[in-house]
């Protein structure tokens, strides 16, 4: 495998094996890598970058065009994506995770802690109708919700459950 100490290329790069870079990095161009790849300091990619293998980065990386990896992607220091970012299975944040815009599922959104909503509410205080939380001891399969950790150490689910008709929501929960 071929080793390098800090890289600049300023127009497009293609390996064909492994890549390691102990150095700094910073690719202007785009970049195709068809085996694994290690970067051991900074990395800037200026371009389009596709990884076929695994991606190991031990610095910071950012990413300011499209990014595919086809392998596993592990970034030890910060990573920055100024576009999009697409995970085909799991995505895994040991640290802290910040999102300026939103994040759109189409399966589970797990929080291993807390998942919390900064903004302040709008609602006039004066202005409510007494309602009733409702437990269903029978769940409802495929209820979508919010599952939390009940102090007995039970998840449940809490949706909002307008079974009672238009303007009479309640907050439903069920065992998840």
């Amino acid at each position: 495998m071929p080793e390098f100490g800090d890289v600049r290329i300023t127009g497009n790069l293609t390996v064909d094996i492994d890549a390691r870079i102990n150095g700094n990095s910073t690719f202007q161009g785009n970049t195709l890598v068809n085996g694994n790849s290690t970067f051991q300091g900074n990395t800037l990619v200026s371009g389009n970058s596709t990884f076929q293998g695994d991606t190991l980065i031990n610095g910071n990386s950012t990413f300011q065009g499209d990014t595919q990896t086809n392998g596993n992607t592990t970034t030890q220091g910060h990573a920055q994506v100024l576009k999009t970012i697409r995970v085909g299975e799991n995505l895994i944040v040991n640290g802290n995770g910040a999102f300026s815009g939103g994040i759109s599922t189409t399966s589970d959104f797990n929080a291993g802690n807390r998942l919390m909503a900064t903004k302040q509410p709008a609602t006039n205080p004066n202005d409510f109708i007494v309602q009733e939380v409702r437990f269903y001891e029978i769940p409802i399969p495929g209820q979508p919700g919010l599952v939390l950790k009940g102090t007995d150490g039970q998840n449940y689910l809490i949706f909002i459950d307008n079974s009672g008709g238009v303007g009479n929501p309640n907050i439903g929960i069920q065992k998840a």
